[in-house]
């Protein structure tokens, strides 16, 4: 889009394209993210706790689907590359 992406942190990326009106609900995608790095980390302390934030992310997976959906619309409306 022509905006300096390299160097920034993925939730800052997230958070434009929010402001951008390209998505929506950044706030969901923040906790995913947060739930996603606490997965990443666990070392079967609490394995119901693991269970449920798997299952956050898989009940969250068509919101997920939109976000991919709606930054493809964008880049293909503006014939951009991706």
């Amino acid at each position: 889009m022509g905006e300096e992406s390299y160097n920034k942190v993925f939730l800052d990326i997230f958070n434009r394209l929010e402001q951008l009106g390209i998505i929506e609900d950044y706030d969901l995608w923040k906790e995913l993210r947060i739930i996603r790095n606490e997965i990443a980390h666990e070392y079967d302390e609490n394995k119901q706790e693991l269970i449920e934030k798997i299952n956050k992310i898989i009940s969250s997976k068509i919101q997920l689907e939109k976000y991919l959906e709606d930054v493809v619309a964008y880049l293909e409306s503006r014939n951009l590359n991706y």
